[in-house]
């Protein structure tokens, strides 16, 4: 997914609306967010120009959204109605 498709989305939900992660297609659970980031603002954080875990497969610009817990069992329907 690229970012402009997540704001296009997100500019017509509900702006005090949880955001949530529904993980693991074969046993899903809804689990919530704890914050998000960029390649760059980690490798910044860490203090480190380059690191090839943080780079391989992926550009500095990726946003990284880190999963807080779980809060409840999902539905693996939600993998056939995203946008």
């Amino acid at each position: 997914m690229k970012v402009s498709k997540l704001i296009e989305f997100l500019s017509s939900c509900d702006p005090d609306a949880e955001v949530l992660l529904v993980t693991q297609s074969s046993y899903p659970f809804e689990c919530s967010t704890s914050g998000f980031c960029t390649r760059e603002q980690l490798a910044d954080h860490l203090e480190a120009e380059y690191d090839d875990q943080l780079t391989t497969g992926g550009k500095l610009s990726d946003v990284l959204i880190t999963e807080g817990s779980q809060i409840r069992y999902g539905s693996k329907h939600t993998w056939n109605v995203r946008s």
